[in-house]
């Protein structure tokens, strides 16, 4: 029987805080082992883990999208419509216009929306539509 190793998530999550905590500490690794008592053979063992682990869930999502299968309906969205700017109305009944920061993903069906800051980050919004059509919203 092969000796398989169970993961512990807990774990997992130390380290995660742990080379976070390092990178923002902007120390070499030396540095911030001794500062935190702890072995730099075991930091970089979970420094190599995590990044192997990383690389695991990437290639397991863009397995999950080469070998998904087309949806039954045409499209989870309606088409785009951006707009740069809109038009704010003031107590006063002033009119002006101020640049949009906003960006609103409505699904097909009106069964809600994401309103998301125009600038947030590509890979973070490819999470979250990826999971969206997971669960088929």
């Amino acid at each position: 029987m092969p000796n398989v190793r169970i993961r512990n998530p807990e774990t997992e999550k130390y380290w995660r805080r742990v080379l976070l905590e390092w990178e923002e500490s902007r120390l070499t690794q030396a540095e911030f082992c001794r500062k935190k008592n702890i072995r730099p053979s075991t930091f970089n063992h979970w420094k190599i883990e995590i990044a192997k682990r990383d690389l695991e869930k990437k290639s397991r999502a863009e397995k999950r999208v080469a070998t998904a299968k087309p949806l039954a309906s045409p499209s989870l969205f309606i088409p785009v419509v951006t707009k740069d700017s809109e038009k704010i109305k003031s107590g006063n009944n002033e009119t002006s216009e101020r640049e949009s920061n906003t960006m609103q993903i409505v699904f097909a069906g009106g069964k809600f929306s994401l309103h998301l800051d125009a600038k947030t980050d590509r890979d973070l919004l490819r999470r979250i539509v990826t999971t969206l059509v997971d669960i088929k919203c």
